[in-house]
């Protein structure tokens, strides 16, 4: 089996720089549309990772853990066009899970 876990690495603003992990690509391109300490170019990429069993990645972000992170700390109000992007997501991820099913 094959699990793609996709990357984006974002500047500290201290000369330093580390990664979040995502899901897809799609949460991956909305975190760095609206972050703050961009880079000159995409910093967005992927790893493959082939595994035999079940494997555990933490602090993997995903459409639903973005969204109750901006709703725990109503920075939703704050960011509306990326929090509505998000909402979009989430609503073509459950109809792709639909027509799949």
């Amino acid at each position: 089996m094959k699990t793609r876990i996709w990357y984006m690495v974002v500047n500290g603003g201290d000369g330093s720089a580390y990664p979040f992990f995502f899901d897809s690509k799609e949460l991956a391109e909305l975190e760095e549309k609206y972050e703050d300490e961009l880079w000159a170019e995409s910093s967005i990429g992927w790893i493959d990772i082939e595994h035999e069993g079940e494997i555990k990645v933490s602090d993997v972000n995903t459409i639903k853990s973005t969204k109750e992170e901006l709703e725990k700390y109503e920075r939703y109000n704050q960011e509306i066009p990326k929090y509505e992007e998000l909402l979009s997501l989430e609503k073509r991820e459950q109809e792709i899970e639909e027509l799949c099913s």
